[in-house]
């Protein structure tokens, strides 16, 4: 009997098929125990890196300052000025570790104010690696056949250990990138459970553009995944993957002997479909070609894909509209994105060398610095070759399977690379989890593009080689993420005149109360770039703390004159005023710091001191308003508050 475009026909249960199934299971617990062990040494001992304090720390979205819920009325880094990145997921998945990280506190380290510990974000976030890696194999094994199956979980082992991941495995801001992922793996694979439907095909193309986009900008590739799914299932030679299918049945890890083993196995006799004569030769029906256009796909298939669009057109409307509302812009946009001024040809160029230096990095493990910044990347001949033989490669492998399942996988790769073209400019221009999503989608078409009936013990063994090779590698790059400083010495390792590693570096030793250690840092990047700023704000606050005022406003007013972007400057300033009595002057620096960052509540509190200083009242005291509005544990902001009150 057939339904739909489905083959319903009874098939008997193959012996083989207990053995293939815990040969799954044994496959999935070997990839986790392999990740755990790759990865797990990083979250020992480990603390916060590059921006984990301003950026999760001080988020009051996710520090339980404000109700977790308020991170789908607000930027990301709104309490920064603000960065374009509408993420509520990622904020919701940070606020929910704080609080697992809060109530597991030591009361002795909460007493004395010490950040909660971080090994709980750490361990959430190699979680969500794992879960990635998991779904992964279960939707390629539905997409894959043959030998492809076998090679599947060994692809996935050396994707899931490269030192690229390092990024997305051992540091804590950067989960936003396998949560942008994990909902179209998810429910791609839902939606190719039988029996399909076009219901279930809307809904999971819907949700999953719509939590994706939640999560991260490039989360539009969740949505992606669904539909390419949906249509690789529906391609003449992507076969449903079920056991007792013969040699299709062979488990995750299905042996290289299994088809030859088969062939000495008479074949199962199957029921007699219905109209068949007793005396008839008994051999298959072929399946029958269903109803509709000749050579085609039919309706129902036609509904399905159809219902799938409309979902995902629906959950990228509704992302778009709430990214609206609560950032005033349905697009995405990074107004201090380091190539925001270039005409787009130089931005095309420039997310072109990118690439390049990407691809050529996956083969060079010393390419696993946290972040590349623009001036890391000049448009040298060789990275824009490099990034054009990718393209062509990636292009001709998705043309030449465009009739299989891995031809969409390969179509997925070309759609993953859009962040790199800056079309929009982006924040950074290039940094290793970039290649997550590529690197992933890539791992699934080779597994799906191998369509030999067994596998090569020679491929094998090679693949176990490489997955030997990276394992050490990887550890020794979750290193750099251990905490802020050796986040910055692996930059400046790698790009000695990085004047922002330098100052990050300096902030690092600051924390650490190393201050001679930190003003070298600081006077080294003031040194290496002289129109940049932020080493000058922590060079006047360790000036004020010496008591050298003079020093410390000079500093304070070439962080501003050189950053007129940076509201941290002017909130300095405005300080320093406030601490001089120039009442006015204070005015002016926390009038300019609010306006370049509206939710900086540490800039209104000090508006509002120099709003009372100055005899205006009613506008300190709605200064003061706002400021308990954006950060409502700012006690000294209540204490004025309050004393207005009496």
């Amino acid at each position: 009997m057939q339904r739909g475009s489905q083959d319903e026909s009874p098939r008997e249960p193959q012996p083989g098929g207990a053995r293939s199934c815990g040969l799954r299971w044994l496959a999935g617990l070997a990839l986790v125990l392999l990740l755990a062990g790759t990865w797990g040494p990083a979250i020992a001992g480990a603390g916060y890196t590059f921006d984990d304090n301003e950026g999760v720390l001080a988020n009051p979205a996710i520090n339980g300052a404000h109700s977790p819920l308020s991170a789908f009325g607000r930027d990301y880094w709104e309490h920064h000025g603000g960065a374009g990145h509408y993420r509520p997921l990622a904020q919701l998945s940070l606020a929910l570790d704080h609080r697992i990280a809060t109530a597991l506190q030591a009361p002795s380290s909460a007493a004395h104010d010490d950040p909660p510990p971080a090994w709980v974000f750490r361990t959430s976030g190699l979680a969500l690696h794992v879960l990635v890696v998991l779904f992964a194999a279960l939707l390629g094994r539905q997409l894959t056949r043959g030998a492809g199956r076998v090679y599947l979980p060994f692809l996935l082992a050396v994707f899931a250990v490269h030192p690229l991941q390092a990024d997305v495995a051992a540091w804590i801001s950067a989960r936003s990138s396998t949560l942008a992922l994990l909902p179209g793996l998810a429910l791609a694979w839902v939606a190719l459970r039988r029996p399909s439907s076009a219901r279930r095909a809307f809904l999971c193309a819907g949700l999953a553009t719509l939590l994706g986009l939640l999560a991260k900008e490039d989360g539009y590739l969740s949505g992606l995944l669904v539909l390419a799914a949906l249509a690789a299932r529906r391609s003449s030679t992507a076969v449903p993957c079920e056991a007792g299918h013969g040699a299709e049945g062979q488990g995750l890890l299905g042996s290289a002997q299994g088809g030859a083993e088969q062939k000495d196995v008479a074949p199962v006799s199957a029921p007699h479909p219905a109209g068949l004569h007793a005396g008839a030769p008994h051999e298959s029906p072929a399946p029958k070609r269903p109803e509709g256009r000749a050579g085609g796909r039919s309706p129902a298939a036609q509904h399905v894909q159809l219902a799938a669009l409309l979902g995902a057109g629906l959950g990228l409307a509704l992302a778009l509209g709430m990214r609206g509302l609560a950032l005033g812009t349905w697009l995405p946009a990074a107004p201090h994105a380091p190539l925001a001024g270039e005409p787009l040809g130089e931005r095309l160029l420039m997310g072109l060398a990118a690439l390049g230096n990407g691809v050529l990095g996956i083969f060079n493990p010393a390419f696993t610095v946290p972040i590349h910044r623009a001036e890391h990347l000049g448009v040298e001949p060789f990275t824009l070759v490099a990034a054009g033989l990718a393209i062509l490669l990636v292009a001709g492998l998705a043309w030449h399977h465009r009739r299989t399942a891995a031809g969409w996988w390969f179509a997925l790769v070309l759609a993953a690379w859009l962040p790199f073209t800056q079309l929009v400019p982006a924040g950074e221009v290039l940094a290793p989890r970039f290649f997550y999503a590529p690197l992933l989608c890539f791992t699934l078409g080779l597994a799906a593009a191998e369509r030999r009936p067994h596998a090569a013990t020679r491929t094998l063994g090679l693949l176990l080689l490489v997955v030997a090779c990276y394992v050490p590698l990887a550890r020794q790059d979750a290193a750099m993420y251990t905490d802020r400083a050796s986040f910055a010495r692996s930059v400046i390792a790698r790009h000695p005149a990085d004047a922002r590693a330098w100052n990050d570096l300096g902030v690092a030793h600051l924390e650490a109360g190393e201050r001679l250690l930190a003003r070298r840092a600081l006077e080294r990047a003031v040194r290496l770039d002289a129109t940049y700023g932020r080493p000058h704000s922590n060079l006047g606050s360790l000036a004020l703390e010496d008591g050298d005022l003079a020093r410390a406003e000079a500093h304070f007013e070439a962080a501003a004159r050189l950053g007129p972007g940076n509201p941290v400057a002017f909130a300095n300033l405005g300080a320093f005023r406030l601490r001089q009595d120039e009442h006015a002057a204070a005015r002016a620096a926390y009038a300019r710091a609010v306006e370049l960052a509206p939710g900086l509540a540490a800039a209104w509190r000090g508006l509002g001191r120099a709003l009372l200083a100055l005899d205006e009242t009613a506008a300190g005291a709605a200064a003061l308003e706002r400021a308990l509005a954006h950060d409502p544990t700012d006690v000294r902001a209540r204490e004025l508050l309050e004393g207005l009150e009496d």
